[in-house]
């Protein structure tokens, strides 16, 4: 199953891109505080 597969591979892409989007936020959200 061709979609399943893409699933499979899209999924992780997105979740590492959260990630590293929340990441961001964490890592800018105490130099905004502190400036």
């Amino acid at each position: 199953n061709v979609y399943r597969w893409q699933k499979k591979l899209f999924r992780p892409i997105i979740k590492s891109f959260i990630d590293d989007f929340i990441l961001d936020k964490n890592h800018l959200l105490p130099q905004r505080i502190f400036k």
